[in-house]
């Protein structure tokens, strides 16, 4: 069976890092601009400065575990997740640990 996928591409291309902790922040601010969605990566054990513990992505409330009305994404480190999203700046995340770091990738 052959599946055509079809060609699309992101008109702008934002990108940055964000250092996490233990209190929920915005991942960027409300000017980036986004069509197609947020590509986010956590640093791992093949990066210079490998994250210790899991960044957890959600809403506003977000938290760092596993809650049934708060518990966020967990991205463990050296992992990648893409969340379709035209507005980037309801994406916020949160860590059990200081000092952790996401990637992301508005397209």
């Amino acid at each position: 069976m052959l599946i055509e996928v079809g060609k699309e591409s992101a008109h702008d291309l934002n990108f940055g890092h964000c250092q996490v902790g233990v209190t929920r922040k915005r991942l960027m601010d409300e000017s980036i601009v986004c069509n197609k969605g947020v590509l986010l990566r956590t640093p791992g054990s093949v990066d210079p400065t490998p994250n210790a513990v899991c960044v957890w992505v959600g809403g506003a409330c977000v938290t760092a575990d596993s809650d049934g009305q708060t518990g966020g994404m967990p991205i463990p480190p050296g992992e990648s997740l893409f969340v379709p999203i035209d507005d980037p700046s309801r994406l916020w995340v949160v860590s059990t640990d200081a000092n952790q770091n996401v990637a992301w990738m508005a397209m």
